[in-house]
């Protein structure tokens, strides 16, 4: 069932860049998302708008530890992201934060912080509330960021898995190597009051490359063909 943001209290802060390019917007998480723009797929960099799928975060000197005693496999080495078995991403941003994400489906646990009872020093962050999530990918994606970043997101460098916290188009963000099957792909997180700004620029940057926008049904389809 087709879907518009003004039913639902969260929106993206791009909805209507979505509806004046005629997305087909559906209810994920109790936001309306955009499943199809009718791209055709796959072109050389394509452009999704993930905020409605859950996500979350913890900071604290024992935050690591407590994600791991509650079955999370995380790792040793900072920047790094560490898939789960049931889908979804934890991304170990330094020795005491962590960022969760899910599933492109919104399947998998990422909604774990300790209770003031559980006496532990770690505390959930609303990322969900405080950070937009795009998915930039095509064989010309890392040529993009090129544009707007100054770390070298080309595969051979920033291999899958990888985090950089830098700055995008003069925001602070987070990219995330995680390719679609077998097509290369990075999650971008950045602050959610500049995210029409920030979709704006990608698509900009993405002009000399015939880059499209992309739904999330159309990108579980791309991840499912490239498998």
């Amino acid at each position: 069932m087709a879907h518009t943001p003004v039913e639902f209290l969260a929106r993206s802060p791009v909805y209507r860049r979505h509806i004046a390019s005629n997305g087909v917007l559906g209810e994920v998480n109790g936001m309306a998302c955009p499943l199809r723009f009718g791209a055709a797929s796959p072109a050389p960099a394509m452009l999704g708008d993930l905020t409605a799928l859950p996500r979350s975060g913890l900071k604290g000197r024992e935050s690591l530890s407590w994600l791991r005693d509650q079955g999370r496999d995380v790792g040793d080495q900072d920047n790094v992201a560490y898939g789960q078995a049931d889908g979804s991403l934890v991304a170990r941003l330094g020795p005491g934060e962590a960022l969760l994400l899910s599933a492109l489906d919104g399947s998998g646990n990422v909604d774990l912080a300790p209770t003031s009872a559980d006496g532990v020093r770690a505390y959930g962050v609303p990322r969900s509330s405080g950070n937009i999530w795009f998915y930039l990918c095509g064989e010309q994606s890392c040529a993009v960021f090129a544009k707007l970043c100054g770390v070298d997101l080309r595969p051979h460098k920033f291999p899958q898995g990888t985090v950089a916290q830098t700055d995008i188009a003069r925001l602070n963000g987070i990219v995330i190597r995680h390719d679609a099957g077998g097509t290369l792909g990075y999650h971008l997180l950045a602050d959610f009051a500049c995210g029409a700004y920030l979709w704006d620029v990608l698509l900009d940057a993405m002009a000399e490359y015939g880059g499209q926008m992309m739904g999330l049904d159309e990108l579980v389809e791309l991840k499912e063909r490239s498998q």
